[in-house]
């Protein structure tokens, strides 16, 4: 006879085929906690069935049943424990993927029934009416509170590229009958800055003859001026000109070069190109006449010779009318050439610029050891076209512009390093002008003394520079230094206006030259005409073949 738990098991079978025959119940763990076992049950329909187990000592701990057909199958895993009592053991899966939960204790079962947990539907009863509710009064919405506002961060701005100059090219070429070449410099980067950079231009034709052709050296004796200064680049400011004046000689020369070299950059930094080469294009095929006879050629070379710049159009206009209105008449075109000349030496511009860089030399250090003057050529130049540079008198404004131009210049010549160390600022005022003047030759007034000191106000040290520059100025400008060194001034000019050398460079070699000239115009009381002087330099051999033969 059967016992109970095979009964049991035989109806759980057949329920199990019953209810299951398309299922897939797949076991999950053999045993979880407490007696309780999962499985996977996957199906669409299934019964539940509920066993009341009997017999607490029919099974030994670990027997195990299995239910199976040909498409699904089943495993129902127990273990038997007397001191529980009788138990319920449940099988059920609801939907695909749900589990199976099997409690038992002990094991032997009567099946007291099933059910299914997924009936087929049946007809639906007549819905009762759902009562209409009482309206309620709408609660008034609490508002959101309002979200502070977040602050955008400001984006860190790219850095502004640090500021540099340059030439905006590598290479300039020039027609000789240009007039005066531009070189445009350039500054990038930040501008929000001043700046500076000074500028020379130079070549390697050293003492050759001007009348050397073919070589491809251009010389500034001949075929440009030598141009010397610094470019101050204003704030905001990004580009600046060089202008060099060219010579349009007569000599079928060829193409010749040049070089103009940046250096000492203040408020920005050297990039290349920094060195530019001019090229000079000829423009004759064969040598001409020399064109120092015509009158417009004359005047601008004295324009460029004297005051370092391009002629205004009145000036040139007015100067070569005094020589072409002689007509033929030779000796008057010799006499005006001759007038002419010296009238640039005498000018309000050249006395004003040129001349005063002569006299501050001349206060600051006296003259040259051995020598009888107080500068030299590479100094003057420029000095020179520093302090003339912008300024043509008779131009509205001419007046305030050379005056500010002097300021400017005596405080940069005041902090010059030679400057300051001849002149230390533990100086007392008296002691610092009484220098000057020492230097100068001058014995001063009591108010000229006096005027120079007074720029300092009560400073017991001469520390301060305007103050320097001031007085610096107030000694240069003496009436009695001025008149003393004008003779000496205007010999010195003849050698760096017409021959733009010293009076010792080669082909002389000392200054026996520059005494001879100067004594002949302290012999006729300064009168350059009756000494000969200008109208010997003017047809010298020198002067004129740095035109043309």
């Amino acid at each position: 006879m059967k016992s109970h738990i095979q009964v049991a098991l035989s109806v759980l079978a057949v329920l199990l085929f019953a209810t299951t025959s398309e299922a897939q119940i797949t076991f999950d763990s053999a045993r979880v906690h407490n007696h309780t076992h999962t499985a996977t049950f996957e199906g669409t329909w299934v019964r539940r069935m509920i066993l009341e187990a009997q017999n607490q000592n029919a099974y030994p701990l670990g027997n195990a049943v299995a239910v199976r057909n040909s498409t699904s199958e089943f495993w129902f895993f127990y273990e038997f424990r007397p001191e529980d009592g009788p138990m319920i053991a449940m099988f059920e899966s609801r939907v695909v993927g749900a589990r199976v939960r099997v409690t038992y204790d002990p094991v032997c079962f009567y099946v007291l029934g099933f059910e299914d947990l997924n009936p087929p539907p049946v007809s639906s009863p007549t819905p009762t009416p759902t009562p209409t509710p009482i309206p309620t009064s709408t609660p008034t919405p609490t508002p959101a509170p309002t979200p502070t506002p977040t602050s955008t961060p400001t984006p860190t701005p790219a850095p502004t590229p640090a500021p540099t100059v340059r030439f905006s090219a590598a290479n300039y070429n020039a027609a000789e009958d240009v007039g005066s070449v531009q070189v445009l410099v350039t500054r990038s980067g930040s501008t929000a800055l001043a700046a500076s950079v000074n500028y020379k231009t130079s070549d390697t034709a050293g003492s050759d003859s001007c009348k050397r052709l073919n070589f491809g050296v251009a010389n500034s004796r001949c075929d440009y001026e030598t141009t010397v200064g610094k470019l101050r680049f204003a704030t905001g400011e990004a580009s600046k000109t060089i202008l060099i004046p060219i010579i349009d000689d007569v000599y079928a020369e060829g193409s010749e070069s040049f070089t103009v070299t940046l250096s000492n950059a203040i408020g920005a930094s050297l990039e290349s190109p920094s060195v530019a080469t001019v090229t000079i294009n000829d423009n004759e095929t064969t040598t001409g006449t020399n064109p120092i006879n015509q009158a417009g050629f004359f005047v601008r070379l004295h324009y460029v010779d004297f005051f370092t710049r391009e002629p205004d159009s009145g000036g040139l206009s007015f100067w070569s009318d005094q020589i072409t209105s002689c007509g033929t008449d030779q000796a008057c075109i010799e006499i005006r050439r001759i007038n002419v000349s010296a009238a640039f030496f005498l000018s309000i511009e050249f006395q004003e610029t040129g001349y005063l860089v002569y006299r501050l030399n001349k206060a600051a250090y006296g003259s040259i050891s051995d020598l009888p003057v107080p500068i030299r050529f590479d100094e003057f130049l420029p000095d020179t076209q520093e302090i003339g540079r912008g300024v043509v008198v008779g131009q509205t404004g001419w007046e305030q512009m050379l005056e500010n131009s002097k300021v400017a210049f005596a405080a940069d010549f005041v902090g010059r390093s030679r400057f300051t160390t001849a002149y230390p600022t533990n100086l007392t005022p008296p002691q610092f002008v009484d220098a000057l003047f020492l230097n100068a030759g001058v014995t001063p007034s009591t108010t000229d003394r006096s005027q120079a000191i007074g720029g300092f106000g009560s400073a017991t040290n001469t520390a301060d520079t305007a103050a320097r520059g001031i007085a610096l100025r107030r000694v240069a400008e003496n009436s009695i230094l001025r008149q003393q060194e004008m003779k000496r001034a205007f010999v010195l000019m003849q050698y760096f206006g017409y021959l733009r050398r010293n009076p010792n460079d080669p082909p002389n070699t000392d200054f026996g030259g520059f005494n001879f000239w100067l004594s002949k115009l302290e012999q006729f009381g300064g009168n350059y005409i009756t000494a000969e002087m200008v109208k010997a330099f003017l047809v010298s051999g020198e002067y004129r073949e740095r035109f043309g033969p």
